[in-house]
């Protein structure tokens, strides 16, 4: 048991920033072997895993020293998308199994962007993390496009009177181009900027669709897989569009700056 506390310090400790992964693990790791002496050792696997379960929330707070706060609209959006979940458990629901396993799949995207988006040492979207997260984000939201227009899958926001595709593809470009951004010198910001207004384009566009389809349609029950998705479109697209305004600030990194601790 102590060396699977162990491994779950370690693996919690990958989850904060690089610079202060060594302070953390010393600091988890002494106060683990202090609640295996006092409680025993079940208390301090305990204990490692509740680090695992809040490590993407105190790396998330150690990446926010002098960030605006506009910024955490587009982070907090992105992590409480209610419609992923919302048609998650639809097409569990329905037994659409590849189709719950692609709205899981981007869940999980979501949550890794959401924790690890941005940092003082590499700028939106520049770490390794936020790039797998993004990474998955597209593959998955990719597979649902085309599984919805291929193969035979249900999901009443997918197929109402005016297809969500126009939006859909937009938003997979822009973040595509942000993606690619980070790999970009001199041209990072504008490129970045350019995939940031795309995808405010795609969710303005995603949102629209959303409430004329809830005008359109007869049932309730199909009224609200429309309405759903509206909300956390416009969030987001407002947070995109902010994040375009501030440019280098939120989208360089700043190598030069000192992270500090927030406690």
């Amino acid at each position: 048991m102590r060396r699977l506390a162990a491994l779950l310090i370690a693996v919690a400790c990958k989850l904060v920033p690089t610079h202060l992964r060594a302070q953390y693990e010393a600091e988890w790791s002494a106060e683990c072997q202090t609640i295996a002496l006092s409680h025993g050792v079940r208390s301090s696997l305990s204990y490692a895993g509740r680090l695992v379960l809040g490590a993407p929330r105190t790396g998330f707070v150690l990446r926010t020293n002098n960030r605006p706060v506009l910024f955490d609209v587009l982070l907090l959006s992105i992590t409480l998308m209610v419609p992923t979940v919302f048609f998650m458990v639809h097409a569990v629901v329905t037994r659409q199994s590849l189709v719950a396993l692609a709205y899981s799949g981007l869940c999980i995207g979501l949550l890794v962007v959401a924790s690890s988006a941005w940092s003082a040492e590499s700028g939106l979207f520049g770490g390794k993390i936020s790039a797998s997260g993004l990474i998955i984000v597209l593959v998955c939201s990719a597979a649902i496009t085309f599984m919805n227009l291929l193969a035979d899958t249900h999901n009443p926001a997918l197929d109402g009177p005016i297809r969500v595709l126009p939006g859909s593809v937009g938003v997979q470009i822009g973040l595509l181009v942000v993606m690619l951004s980070a790999w970009l010198g001199a041209q990072r910001v504008e490129v970045a900027r350019l995939g940031l207004s795309l995808m405010t384009l795609g969710l303005v566009i995603w949102a629209t669709i959303g409430v004329l389809n809830t005008v359109l349609v007869e049932t309730w029950g199909e009224r609200i897989f429309h309405a759903v998705s509206v909300p956390s479109a416009l969030a987001v697209a407002s947070g995109c569009w902010l994040i375009r305004r501030e440019g280098p600030a939120l989208i360089a990194p700043k190598p030069s700056q000192e992270v500090v601790l927030v406690s």
